[in-house]
């Protein structure tokens, strides 16, 4: 039989369908688990269907399977299987049909938590691009990839408590930008893969509003860099805009939606009727009048740290008012609306109003303020950890600037790519393999101990590390706008060998 040959009509063949996974039912397990029963989710399964471990491998294994339905295979993962953490891809064969499912999932097998931990990890098979969290609804809002296996191209809501999906929305292309409003009205989102963002409502997930970005100066479109949702008014977003065909990208500038509808005046770009500027990312002071931009590193500067631009915001839309004159960020900029400050994910906090830096914490990575717990936290490694694929969270009083305790998180599977807070004792970051091998993961971290209010202490003068840093970025940064890049430069080839 030939699996590729056409359906022969004329005698009444059928042509057949490749079987398609949506879940399965448990997605991890931990180290030294015995087998374990896994219920296999999807559509075309038959009687000669059979789950199969590293399907695409020279070196695979068929798994005990059972058929129940169309839809339903029950399955038997062997302990000797789960001898180390990683993930275990599953994929389904059809003996009628002699073809692979369209598609695999895989079952997570993570290490076992130390005795007397406090710490509980729970692993969500999910290739995430970006997420927030929505206190209004309680659920993380998770932006996935087109290569995730079972929820590509969508935004997808989650149990922090569980892990569990909610529900989910297919939106467009690779959406790396996710945002929540104020009051939990509105999830935005904004693309790797297309020239537009979306609102959706909440907690309904439905009847999306998507719109092309542009700015007052020209009719070009962009992609969006960066999307910040306003800290006041559900309505009002602001982005920055990349055109892929210039260089350097960043000539869009900084514009302010309100719903779809853009504001007359924006920040320009790089170049012609602009500046020298260049503006990759955002963060809201604690108004909808103050926004900052910086670069995501150091770019024209002749430092690695970019500076912060301080932008006023009024009806009539987005202007340039003043320049830091300190080298402050390297990566991502975020807001505390608590606070009002900015701070960078080299550990620098910075006031918007003077751009002067207040503070610093002996720490870079992964940054994710919390001024209801006086806390702020950051992901990365210890020199310890360096070229391994364990990482530590640490955590610093916010207004003290001094280092409070730490958690290591061991075996993770990619690259940590972004680090939110969520819920009473939660924190979650994902993971990024870049889109090959296997996809990246959606981490959710239970500490009761570790996420708890800070007892406030006297703010000193300004603290500069001194020391080798607690952590740091030790593993290569995902910049979201190299992620763009590289999906345009994918799709120019596509097109180049398709004509």
């Amino acid at each position: 039989m030939n699996p590729n040959s056409a359906p022969d009509f004329s005698t009444g063949s059928a042509p057949a369908h490749h079987t398609f996974m949506t879940s399965l039912t448990p997605n991890q397990v931990t180290v030294g688990a015995p087998d374990v029963a896994v219920t296999i989710k999807g559509t075309n399964f038959t009687s000669s269907s059979s789950a199969c471990w590293n399907c695409n491998f020279l070196q695979f294994q068929f798994l005990p399977t059972f058929y129940v339905s169309p839809q339903q295979l029950n399955v038997t993962v062997p302990a000797n299987l789960m001898a180390n953490s990683g993930q275990l891809p599953i994929s389904v064969f059809d003996g009628n049909s002699n073809l692979f499912s369209n598609n695999s999932l895989s079952l997570v097998v993570t290490p076992v938590s130390a005795p007397g931990s406090s710490t509980k990890v729970n692993v969500v098979n999910l290739a995430g691009l970006a997420m927030a969290w929505d206190p209004v609804s309680s659920l993380l809002y998770v932006g996935t990839a087109e290569y995730d296996a079972a929820q590509p191209n969508s935004i997808v809501a989650i149990d922090g408590n569980t892990g569990s999906i909610v529900k989910s929305l297919e939106v467009g292309s690779n959406p790396d930008l996710v945002e929540v409003s104020a009051g939990g009205q509105y999830v935005y989102t904004a693309y790797a893969g297309a020239t537009s963002m979306t609102q959706v409502p909440l907690p309904g997930l439905n009847a999306p509003l998507t719109w092309t970005l542009t700015n007052s100066l020209n009719s070009n479109v962009y992609w969006a860099g960066d999307l910040k949702t306003a800290p006041q008014s559900a309505h009002t977003t602001a982005l920055t805009l990349l055109d892929l065909e210039s260089e350097p990208d960043e000539i869009g500038g900084v514009v302010v939606y309100d719903d779809n509808v853009e504001r007359q005046n924006h920040v320009p770009g790089f170049g012609p009727g602009g500046s020298l500027n260049i503006y990759d990312i955002v963060a809201w002071a604690s108004t909808d009048q103050i926004l900052t931009a910086s670069c995501f590193s150091g770019c024209l500067s002749n430092t690695p740290l970019g500076l912060l631009y301080e932008i006023q915001v009024n009806n009539s839309g987005a202007a340039l008012i003043a320049t830091g004159t300190a080298p402050f960020n390297q990566g991502e900029i975020h807001s505390d609306f608590g606070t009002g400050f900015i701070y960078s994910d080299d550990g620098k906090v910075a006031d918007p109003k003077t751009q002067a830096i207040v503070g610093s914490y002996n720490a870079s990575g992964l940054v994710v303020p919390d001024s209801s717990l006086n806390k702020v936290f950051i992901l990365g490694q210890t020199s310890a950890q360096a070229n391994t694929n364990n990482f530590t969270i640490a955590s610093f009083d916010e207004k003290a600037f001094t280092f409070i305790s730490s958690i290591e998180v061991q075996n993770i599977i990619g690259d940590p790519t972004e680090l939110v807070r969520y819920g009473d004792t939660g924190l979650a970051f994902l993971t990024s393999n870049g889109g090959s091998g296997s996809p990246g993961l959606l981490y959710l971290i239970q500490d009761a101990t570790f996420v708890a209010k800070s007892q406030a202490m006297a703010v000193p003068a300004l603290r500069v590390a001194t020391s080798e840093k607690i952590v740091d970025f030790r593993w290569k940064r995902h910049s979201k706008v190299d992620f763009i890049r590289k999906l345009a430069e994918r799709t120019r080839a596509q097109s180049t060998s398709s004509q």
